[in-house]
């Protein structure tokens, strides 16, 4: 039951478009810099999608508070039910 919650179709969205909006040039620089691929990740790429992810908490915590009367309901017996 909580799988759904975790990915959907517009979290995916939302990063792929920050993502692909990371100018070359900021990666290139990292690279001259000695910086590896986790490296560029880690150090360069996800302090700039900050806002992005914070945005994507939003609207996630958003969603499953919404659904939360459906996972109420939804399970067939009590022993599916999560504790």
């Amino acid at each position: 039951m909580v799988l759904p919650l975790l990915v959907d179709a517009a979290g995916v969205f939302i990063m792929k478009q920050f993502f692909e909006s990371v100018p070359r040039e900021i990666e290139e620089a990292a690279r001259i810099d000695g910086a590896g691929t986790f490296r560029i990740f880690w150090s360069v790429v996800l302090p700039m999608s900050r806002p992005s992810l914070i945005t994507l908490t939003v609207l996630s915590f958003q969603g499953s508070w919404n659904e939360f009367t459906h996972f109420l309901v939804s399970p067939p017996s009590p022993a599916s039910t999560t504790p």
